[in-house]
């Protein structure tokens, strides 16, 4: 998965603009779709993505999608920003499944005693 992650860096770091790079990691990395009850589907191969909390994708990624749409209307303006909002949920989940690889009978427990081992 690490591989993965350091592709999804590389878009984030083109020099195109922010909502191109954010469609090529939502379209052609991630494949989303948006199915008949208006839920975001992914690439199988991503669900079991674990990226930290504290990794400079979630900077970087946060940063373009506030670059993208710097205006009023914010994600409502356009498609991508509909499979941005929608997209929100998989980033917890990234980060999640990085958690749960530590020991603890929950999530709060599991960061924490990765925080214990020095959380990179």
């Amino acid at each position: 998965m690490t591989e993965k992650l350091n592709q999804l860096i590389r878009i984030l770091d083109l020099d195109i603009s922010p909502k191109q790079r954010l469609k090529m990691v939502l379209d052609d990395e991630f494949a989303v779709s948006v199915d008949q009850n208006e839920f975001l589907q992914i690439a199988p191969a991503y669900l079991g993505l674990k990226i930290s909390p504290r990794s400079p994708f979630f900077v970087k990624f946060r940063q373009l999608v506030m670059d993208a749409y710097p205006t009023s209307r914010g994600l409502k303006e356009d498609e991508l920003g509909r499979k941005l909002h929608l997209f929100r949920s998989y980033l917890d989940l990234f980060y999640l499944n990085y958690i749960h690889q530590y020991p603890g009978q929950n999530d709060f427990l599991n960061f924490k005693n990765k925080l214990a081992t020095g959380l990179k």
